[in-house]
């Protein structure tokens, strides 16, 4: 009866430690599971915060892009209407096969804004060709079509430094093509006939 209640109080304690154990290891397993579980909300935060901050800067470029944007377009509005507000001359209109009069020329003070009236000018592909020539001169800063109809060009030429119109009408001999005769000048208008052009009706 002694020995069985040894194996007995022996099986009890077996079971015992056997238990404990068993907490043990869940316990164990539910601790490395709320570890894990935590790092990964640590981690979604992060992703999220950064996903934020690069949410918050492409905003903030977008934003700084449409003012300059905005400034661009309000600087080109003011510059076409100081443009529109000088007064643009009735150009002349030069016959086909007719002797031409020597050209007119008129002294003028330096100026860093010039119009040119171009004509005949066969089409809008010419003009543009014609265009991107007296553009690609050293002395222009920018040029515009200001209007283009029957033929005839007016053109807005803004310079890098100040000149004469017959300063400027020198500086378009270096264009070979096409070839531009001087027809009159006046002050800031210069009046060209294209060499070579049909008369446009």
């Amino acid at each position: 009866a002694e020995r069985a209640a040894q194996e007995r109080a022996e099986a009890e304690r077996s079971a015992a430690l056997r238990r404990a154990e068993a907490e043990r290891a869940m316990a164990e397993s539910a601790a490395a599971q709320r570890a894990v579980e935590r790092a990964s909300a640590e981690r979604a935060a992060q992703e999220r915060a950064a996903a934020e901050s690069a949410m918050a800067e492409q905003a903030a470029a977008e934003r700084v892009a449409a003012e300059l944007q905005a400034e661009r377009e309000r600087r080109a509005a003011a510059a076409r209407a100081a443009a529109a507000a000088q007064p643009v001359p009735p150009p002349l209109r030069a016959l086909e096969g007719r002797e031409m009069a020597p050209a007119r020329v008129e002294a003028g003070a330096p100026t860093t804004d010039l119009q040119l009236v171009l004509s005949p000018v066969r089409s809008f592909a010419r003009l543009v060709e014609v265009e991107r020539r007296i553009q690609s001169l050293p002395t222009v800063r920018s040029l515009y079509v200001r209007d283009f109809r029957g033929g005839i060009a007016t053109l807005t030429v803004a310079l890098r430094s100040p000149m004469t119109t017959q300063e400027f009408a020198s500086g378009l001999r270096v264009i070979d093509e096409p070839q531009l005769r001087l027809v009159s000048s006046t002050r800031n208008v210069l009046e060209f006939r294209i060499e070579g052009e049909a008369s446009i009706a």
